[in-house]
């Protein structure tokens, strides 16, 4: 087995002509492509993490305002129970202070009928008292005798109460 210059030489002379012809043609354009792809995935990935940043710091603006709507939400419902809680003390109060004012009437109108019920009383005893008298006495008495007794009676039960 012999090595054959000619043959050699010319085949190397055969792929350095397609090697010129690859890289001039091929070669710089398959670079350009290549290096074009890697510039796409580059700024891809640059976008991506602007993306995610920019997500995220959304996503914690938005945990930060529901925080704020749950705190305010606390706020309201804290606010309308301390109101409600006054107001209900408030009704109480008012309620209280009214039944004690029914309370102290109905004392009142209580006293006055039981005044003038022994006053009616004293003077339906003493109006029985003098008839009594009149008729034990049998003897007819005026009417300002009659009257004159029954106001000494009535005075006379007053004391003794």
């Amino acid at each position: 087995m012999s090595i054959d210059f000619n043959i050699l030489i010319w085949s190397l002379i055969n792929f350095t002509i397609l090697f010129a012809v690859l890289a001039k043609f091929f070669y710089k354009p398959i670079l350009a492509m290549m290096e074009d792809r890697r510039k796409e995935i580059t700024e891809g990935l640059r976008l991506a993490e602007e993306n995610r940043h920019k997500a995220e710091s959304l996503h914690a603006d938005y945990e930060k305002k529901m925080d704020e709507a749950a705190a305010k939400a606390r706020k309201i419902i804290d606010e309308a129970v301390s109101s409600a809680e006054s107001r209900r003390v408030e009704l109480v109060e008012k309620a209280q202070n009214e039944a004690a004012s029914i309370l102290d009437q109905a004392k009142k109108s209580i006293e006055r009928q039981k005044d003038m019920a022994i006053k009616e009383l004293r003077e339906e005893v003493a109006t029985l008292a003098v008839m009594a008298a009149g008729k034990v006495l049998d003897k007819s008495m005026s009417v300002e005798d009659h009257r004159r007794l029954v106001d000494q009676a009535v005075q006379e039960a007053g004391e003794a109460q």
